[in-house]
Order: structure tokens, then sequence, then C-alpha cells
């Protein structure tokens, strides 16, 4: 890691995990000790094998833009589906999701560039049936990939196809495929959902106000909030440290985008600040 630092940002992760387990940013050449620590370190607890594996690191540029995700569905070498969704990050040393709109509100050409690089990843990998999930960052219009899986993705994005692709089941093709049948497609997508996670800051929860608007919004058709009053909130370093999460659904982007600031704007998380536990963040 400190020969490959070169005075620009550069990302240091797991190339064998998922929740963005593990994955830190490094801006200044005195923090990859610390990046190294929180990266080699970082443990999984949930959906992972209980046998002794191999972890395996990489150190990458980081690369601006926004990122997107594209799910491609193959059947015979042939891609018969694809979408592509827009994706949106804690910003800081981690990378937790925080947000996911299915289909992504981008410029079209846009998003054809990243369905054509999508394709390509599929056609090197030789992938004969099945779904992959591939991670994009979208700088001037070029995508760049930042990672991928030979599987369905996750942070809820089936559950916003299902809505957004009038009942699509990206879980029920997944299976059709990998037993050798024709997937269930849909046509092309007739509405928006979008989930967004709260990121308070770490600390000691003293209340929780307006959760009530999330059961009684007729917009929103998921909804949790995973901490009560005097729970220590940790600082979010991956997907497993989230706190709670709301989904929405509406006919186009904007309406969607109006709902999603509108109850942020109402559910708020009243938090004593703490100093973060474990190593040193860098300053």
């Amino acid at each position: 890691m400190a020969a490959f630092f070169r005075g620009t940002p550069v990302v240091v992760k797991p190339s064998n995990r998922h929740a963005s387990v593990g994955v830190v940013r490094v801006d200044r050449a005195e923090d990859v000790a610390w990046a190294w620590h929180e990266c080699s370190t970082a443990d999984e607890v949930r959906t992972v094998t209980g046998r002794p594996r191999e972890l395996n690191y990489i150190a990458e540029e980081f690369v601006g833009g926004y990122q997107v995700s594209a799910e491609t569905l193959v059947r015979d070498g042939e891609v018969v589906f694809d979408t592509v969704d827009l994706m949106s990050t804690a910003t800081g040393p981690y990378f937790p999701i925080l947000a996911v709109t299915v289909p992504a509100p981008i410029p079209s050409e846009e998003y054809a560039a990243v369905i054509r690089s999508a394709r390509l990843l599929v056609a090197a990998l030789g992938v004969a049936d099945g779904t992959v999930h591939s991670e994009w960052k979208v700088l001037d219009g070029v995508p760049h990939l930042i990672e991928c899986a030979a599987r369905v993705p996750g942070a809820f994005t089936p559950e916003l196809a299902e809505r957004s692709y009038d009942g699509f089941s990206m879980y029920g093709d997944q299976i059709r495929l990998l037993a050798g049948l024709d997937p269930e497609l849909p046509g092309p997508p007739t509405s928006t959902a979008s989930v967004r996670w709260f990121h308070p800051p770490a600390g000691k929860l003293r209340e929780v106000r307006g959760a009530a608007r999330l059961a009684e919004d007729p917009a929103v058709f998921l909804h949790r909030i995973k901490v009560a009053p005097d729970d220590v909130i940790p600082v979010c370093r991956d997907g497993w440290q989230r706190i709670g999460y709301f989904a929405v659904h509406a006919p186009g982007a904007a309406e969607v985008a109006g709902k999603v600031a509108e109850l942020l704007a109402e559910v708020r998380f009243e938090v004593d600040p703490a100093e973060p536990a474990g190593a040193e963040e860098p300053r």
C-alpha cells in the first residue's frame, strides 16, 4: 500500500467480502498504516461461511464521479435482460451504501454506456447462465469497473426492481436461469423505487423523532429502524452497521427524490456524539 500510494486518493479493500466490509479510502501517506489496520481486521458476522477461508486484498486508485450498478441476466451465453441502478455511498474513509434507486435517473447516453460496459464484462468472463452484479463509477461519461459478483445484488435492489418493473422477480429469474429454464422477463420500467439508509453521527441515541411517518406514508413500502433510545450508534463502516432504512415508490424519479427528502427532514435522530472506538481515524 505504501508503495502504491503516490499522493492521490486510493482505496484498499478485501476482494472476497461483501457489504463494503473493510473498504477504506486513503488520502495521505501517513494514513496508510491506519487504513491497512481497518481493512485487514474488519470482520463479517452474518451471511458468511463458518469455515476458515483465505482473504485477499486489493489497492486501487480512487475514481471520482457517481456510482451505479448493472444487473445483467444471461441465458446460454446471451444477455437477456439488464438494468442500471443509481447508488450512493457515505463520504469519508468508509463506503457503506446509503441509497439505491431503480432505474438509475441518469443521462440516457451514460445509462447506455454502463449497459455496454456491463455486457463487455459478461462476455469477457464467459458467463453461460445466471446473474452478474457489477458496480461502476461513471466519470466524465465513462464507466470504470470497481467490483462485480456472480449473484443477485443486495441493498434491496431486487425489491426495488419488483416495484419499478411491475412485479419482476430477480430472485425467481436467478433460480430459473441456474436450473436451465428460460427467465420470466419484464418489459421496460414503468415507475421508480428507491431505498435510503439513515446515517446519523456515532454516539448515544436520545430520541428518534417522526418515525411514525414511515408507517403512515403510502409511498413507503419498506421501513425499519433498528435502534432505540439509549442505544449506542457505531461509526458506520459497512453495510452491517447501518441503523435503519425506508424505501419509497412513485411514478417518476422526481417524485421519489422529493419524497425521500421530505422523510429525511421529518425523521430525525437526536444523538449525543461520541468519539469513535478502535483505531484512530485520519484527521
